[in-house]
């Protein structure tokens, strides 16, 4: 059996069972048993041991999950709540400082009812150099953040400026203002899980991206993000060049025809059949559902799903599905992950509120991402594909790389129904009855069919929905071979 770290097992002894016990009676882990359960075996090494101006409350320190490198800064709420100072605060500056560095992905377990109260000013000036160094590592470095207890005040904005948050069901919550602040302030009466639990930031807010129903739970799925990412933007991704599974070529016949009929269908289902077995990490599952983002293998290969769902709104685009997209399309492209877009829209959702909610700017966001990517990008047109909405997930100029169709995709500006009414809406009574019926097959047939665009060239391949896996795994391997030169010229190994 593989040893403890001495470093694990001197912090076992520096914390009294008591101070544990109490942890427990929350419903809690201790800071020590959750490093013990996160790194690898015998590899975890502590920072800033021994320093007598270090904060006790935050433990820090880098190890192995699964093999690959992480750095830690883990907040003990047995101690003064978890609380922020000064020294506190350079304990995880000086460890992202460390990550930097070292090329390693960061890690912040984060329980702390938010700044020190006795630590006054300095302990604002701390948090003030916890964000700054958040914000110059983003984009170098991946950043996830394990909210295991309060996350409070100042507290929620770290987590926030990091790439991936993950909630634990029943023993964390984020606000700025907490309950009882909002109570003498507004009169409201609120619970902490009413105000800032896992419900409301996984699906109403959608500042929280994993949710795991235990802390064990929580850690697994970090684990699991982890194993996709790079250890810093200088890095490809770790993929492995091997063959992965055939997956279940048959199904995409059945929803190829599930398309023809314009019937509604999970989209997941679609994802799972293309990516390797049980490789699929969907991000922010219960938010903005009409688009579906996260981590899966093509054959081994890392790659970024981007995906309209039908089965919410028709897969229409809106503003929280144009700004959820486009954060994740922006930290693909800074980690050289190549994105896979299954298209499937009849454009942007109607209405008031939507315009409003500034659909126009959060759109305009996805654009951007998009449009600013260098990485592989393979775009895959199953179904709908129409107006606005085909631009923002499914153009190749705005910068895919590969485009395939079915032959069951539809593209255009607009539906041919939509179509007629636009163009002959206002002489409808003078047409002949059958102009409707002929204007909508003509349109069909010489627009909307995706060999339209395949002329023109904005499609590359119109394929046989049984051939979609091996034509997306061609696609992404050649665009991915051409790429890794990238990461050559830095002295990495694509593989």
């Amino acid at each position: 059996m593989d040893k403890l770290s001495p470093d694990i097992d001197r912090l076992t002894k520096r914390y009294p069972i008591e101070r544990i016990e109490k942890q427990h009676k929350r419903g809690k882990l201790h800071v020590v048993e959750r490093i013990k359960y996160f790194f690898d075996k015998g590899s975890f090494t502590e920072l800033d041991f021994g320093d007598p101006n270090a904060d006790v409350g935050v433990v820090t320190g880098k190890g192995l999950v699964n093999g690959r490198p992480v750095y830690l800064y883990a907040q003990d709420f047995t101690y003064k709540g978890g609380s922020v100072d000064l020294a506190h605060a350079k304990k995880i500056v000086h460890l992202i400082d460390e990550a930097l560095n070292n090329r390693g992905i960061i890690v912040g377990m984060i329980d702390s009812g938010g700044a020190r109260i006795e630590g006054g000013v300095d302990s604002l000036e701390g948090y003030a150099m916890i964000f700054r160094k958040i914000v110059e590592a983003s984009g170098k470095v991946p950043q996830i953040s394990l909210i295991m207890g309060p996350s409070a005040g100042g507290a929620v904005y770290s987590p926030a400026l990091t790439d991936f948050i993950c909630m634990v069901k029943g023993i964390s919550y984020m606000f700025v203002n907490g309950p009882r602040v909002v109570r003498r302030v507004t009169g409201q009466d609120v619970s902490p899980e009413e105000l800032g639990g896992p419900d409301i930031h996984l699906a109403i807010s959608g500042v929280a991206h994993l949710l795991g129903s235990d802390e064990y739970e929580a850690m697994d799925k970090v684990k699991k993000l982890i194993s996709f990412l790079p250890t810093s933007c200088r890095e490809c991704p770790p993929h492995d060049m091997q063959e992965g599974n055939a997956g279940r070529i048959k199904e995409m016949e059945l929803y190829s025809e599930l398309v023809a009929k314009g019937e509604s269908f999970d989209v997941r289902d679609i994802i799972g059949y293309l990516l390797d077995k049980e490789s699929f990490l969907e991000i922010q599952d219960a938010y903005a559902q009409n688009i579906v983002v996260g981590f899966g293998r093509v054959d081994g290969m890392v790659v970024g799903i981007v995906a309209n769902n039908r089965m919410h709104y028709e897969g229409r685009l809106d503003s929280r599905a144009g700004v959820k997209a486009a954060r994740f399309i922006s930290f693909c492209d800074a980690f050289s992950i190549p994105i896979l877009t299954i298209v499937d829209t009849p454009g942007f959702l109607l209405g008031v509120e939507e315009e409003h909610r500034g659909m126009i700017r959060h759109v305009a966001k996805l654009l951007y991402a998009y449009a600013n990517a260098r990485v592989p990008m393979v775009s895959l047109i199953i179904g709908n594909a129409y107006g606005g909405g085909y631009i923002a997930v499914g153009s190749k100029n705005l910068g895919n790389r590969y485009v395939i169709s079915w032959p069951t995709a539809s593209l255009g500006v607009m539906r041919a129904e939509e179509a007629y009414e636009v163009l002959y809406g206002k002489h409808r009574d003078k047409c002949d009855p059958r102009h409707r019926q002929m204007f909508i097959e003509e349109y069909r047939e010489k627009i909307e069919k995706p060999e339209a665009g395949y002329e023109k060239g904005y499609i590359d391949e119109i394929i046989d929905p049984t051939l979609t896996k091996s034509k997306v795994s061609l696609s992404l391997r050649k665009l991915i071979e051409s790429y890794s030169c990238k990461c050559r010229r830095y002295g990495v190994s694509p593989t």
